[in-house]
């Protein structure tokens, strides 16, 4: 069900079997015309919210004050046509149609009469997308591949993918949609999980090999392209939305770690770690007196200045330090709900379930924090360059919801950050070559891997394309 109104489910809603009396475009208008009329109804008397929650676990509601008149007075005809427009020539019309939005994304109205069916459905759904839930947003220029960056997809933390998220999520309470996704989702996460495994192995080759790395990538594409895969369309939608996602990720990753690969090389420190903390752990119940340390201070702040108590509360308020405690209560979460016994991201657990944390992590999570934010003032390229936000803002505290973690992107460059300071803290300074070497360049070629495999045609072609791509690197690790 679209919405958690009663009066407002629908057989037209994916769950459901469509009954064939409904299975045409005058039943479908009649539809819409009456949610239309129920809808008008409800407007200043009650909230009308969408039966699922967007990426943020935050309630997509009806914005009433959005919608204009001429959406409420359609007529059945009106409705109908914008529901539809025949095409001239084998080309859609001027006019927009909802099935002219759907050509856009790739779905196209079908010959057999059950996908018919499904497809009613679809028309159904973007029409009331379109006109009710998102009534100021051309979801079909957001939706189209031109426009894919990590900021419209569904992942958690993300800006704009509510939108993505609506209609995954609907999209899964079909049961062959969602039988469909368990199987291919586990066939994709092996066949990236393999090609990590085997990149991790051979560094120096990935190194020394780029070019051809890249050569082997397009042959194995034009392979890839020769095999067809029938889907149906609720599956084909459903998957070029994964695929949109999934692409979106790995562009924009790519993007800023070429882009600016010198904000990973890191002058030799002025203020060096104690060596203590390369052995000390800090149980997590005693992170405030560690942080409070004179010398935690000095070092996050790479000052040799006197530290005073008013430094220490300025410090201990500062956002490097409320990002720090986020991810120490996001990395609690994770160990709970992955039922881990015995370390997170972060933490690692003794036998009787306490948390310690590595101090030297610690001072190195907030200092990269501050460098990256404060002192080269960062910023996450997204799109093509479309979108350029301050690092600072896409990895703030959600004040509102505490429990919400920043995106997948920008979290994974700030630890590659935090991970080149950790090798320059104790490397003493000769540390970019091995971290180059060891992991940028890996996470590059992964990224370059990723990228190609999801701008495919479909997840089938998704799956293939990591398979022989494994089988090409192992070939170029055993010279």
């Amino acid at each position: 069900m679209l919405f958690l109104e009663e009066a407002l489910h629908s057989y037209y809603d994916f769950e459901h079997v469509l009954p064939d009396e409904l299975a045409s475009l005058s039943s479908l208008s009649d539809e819409l015309y009456q949610m239309t009329q129920i809808l008008y109804g409800f407007e200043k008397k009650k909230v009308i919210a969408c039966a699922r929650k967007d990426q943020n676990q935050e309630r997509i509601v009806v914005p009433f004050q959005d919608i204009p008149q001429t959406t409420w007075y359609r007529s059945k005809q009106e409705i109908k046509e914008l529901l539809y427009r025949s095409k001239r020539y084998g080309t859609y019309q001027t006019q927009f149609s909802i099935n002219k939005g759907l050509g856009m994304l790739g779905i196209e109205e079908p010959d057999d009469y059950k996908e018919y069916k499904d497809y009613l459905k679809l028309l159904y759904f973007f029409y009331v997308l379109n006109y009710f839930i998102f009534p100021k947003k051309n979801i079909y220029k957001l939706l189209k591949k031109d426009h894919r960056n990590y900021q419209n997809s569904f992942d958690e933390g993300t800006f704009h993918g509510r939108v993505v998220t609506l209609i995954i999520e609907n999209l899964l309470t079909d049961s062959n949609v969602l039988d469909a996704f368990l199987v291919q989702q586990q066939a994709v996460d092996q066949g990236l999980e393999q090609l990590s495994m085997i990149i991790e192995t051979m560094p120096e080759k990935v190194y020394d090999h780029h070019e051809e790395i890249l050569n082997r990538m397009d042959e194995v594409t034009q392979v890839c392209l020769q095999y067809e895969s029938k889907e149906g369309i609720l599956i084909q939608l459903f998957q070029y939305l994964e695929q949109y996602a999934m692409y979106s990720y790995a562009d924009d990753l790519l993007c800023n770690l070429t882009s600016h690969p010198q904000l990973f090389y890191y002058e030799p420190l002025t203020m060096k770690p104690p060596e203590t903390w390369k052995r000390l752990y800090v149980p997590v119940a005693e992170i405030d007196d560690f942080l409070y340390r004179d010398e935690v201070v000095s070092f996050c702040k790479q000052s040799s200045k006197k530290v005073e108590v008013r430094d220490k509360m300025k410090f201990m308020e500062s956002k490097s330090v409320l990002f720090f405690k986020q991810l120490l209560a996001y990395d609690w979460q994770w160990i709970k709900q992955f039922h881990e016994e015995k370390e997170g991201l972060f933490i690692q657990l003794d036998e009787d379930g306490n948390g310690f944390i590595y101090a030297l992590k610690i001072a190195v999570l907030i200092q990269t924090y501050h460098r990256l934010t404060n002192v080269l003032k960062v910023r996450i390229e997204s799109g093509h360059h479309t979108s350029i936000q301050p690092l600072k803002t896409t990895l703030s505290i959600h004040d509102q919801h505490p429990s919400l973690f920043p995106a997948t992107l920008v979290i994974r460059y700030f630890l590659l950050a935090a991970h080149a300071q950790y090798l320059n803290c104790i490397r003493d300074g000769e540390y970019y070559g091995e971290f180059q070497m060891f992991y940028l360049y890996p996470e590059i070629i992964n990224m370059e891997i990723f990228k190609a495999a999801f701008d495919l045609p479909s997840l089938h072609h998704t799956i293939l394309f990591l398979n022989l791509m494994a089988e090409e690197l192992i070939d170029i690790s055993n010279r």
